[in-house]
């Protein structure tokens, strides 16, 4: 978990050294994670679980 945090760091001191600078994204950008959670009932405006977070990596 600690180097989870490190690379998190790491990655926010790179975007932060962008400022005032033109940057363009082509295609998608994409951070991903893991995200562990429960799920008791759907959402009512669509199909979708509405979830409790428990733990995110």
């Amino acid at each position: 978990m600690a180097g989870a945090a490190a690379e998190q760091r790491r990655l926010a001191s790179v975007v932060e050294s962008w400022q005032g600078r033109p940057v363009l994204v082509i295609g998608d950008a994409m951070l991903d994670e893991w995200r562990f959670a429960e799920s008791d009932r759907l959402c009512r405006e669509a199909p979708a679980p509405v979830l409790t977070l428990r733990r995110r990596i």
